[in-house]
């Protein structure tokens, strides 16, 4: 029965988007890439909030972190190359899991043009539209810290995996 519902709230947040990017005229990428997308979406089995804690600066200042989830570390080439406009997200929870996704997120979004979309919040380019981002990132980042740490209280000494599907339609 759960298998039943989660496949049920998988297609309704696919239909949300299809119907958003039908509404948006948004022409979806119809690519199959092996291990990666199929017909344009892209569904992404991970933990619900992994950061890696490993932080490299050279001496020239350049910081480097490790993306965690393979998945969105390929879309994120992608964009970076050019090979599809953007990409459609239903909401900001579903696109970023930590404070560094955040960051690549803004920076593909603001420095380099890259259109990312949300199904459910508008994040214009006013100072109102990036004060919502904000907020969005920030509590997401906050809820799902404290839903980690109460699951760890609660499983002991278990390790923690909790599976989110996320569905992204690439945008061309």
């Amino acid at each position: 029965m759960i298998k039943i519902i989660k496949r049920i709230q998988l297609l309704t947040k696919q239909w949300k988007q299809f119907k958003f990017a039908k509404r948006e005229r948004l022409p979806i990428a119809k690519v199959d890439i092996p291990r990666f997308c199929k017909a344009g979406i892209i569904s992404e089995k991970h933990t619900g909030f992994k950061e890696d804690d490993d932080l490299n600066i050279s001496e020239d200042g350049l910081i480097q972190y490790r993306i965690e989830r393979p998945k969105f570390q390929q879309l994120i080439h992608s964009l970076i190359r050019g090979e599809y406009k953007g990409v459609i997200f239903l909401c900001w929870d579903r696109a970023s899991r930590n404070r560094n996704d955040d960051n690549v997120l803004r920076k593909l979004m603001k420095k380099m043009g890259v259109d990312i979309r949300f199904v459910q919040a508008n994040y214009d380019n006013t100072s109102a539209g990036a004060l919502h981002m904000d907020v969005d990132g920030m509590l997401l980042n906050i809820i799902l810290e404290i839903l980690v740490k109460k699951l760890q209280i609660q499983l002991g000494n278990f390790v923690l995996r909790e599976y989110v599907h996320t569905k992204l339609l690439l945008v061309t």
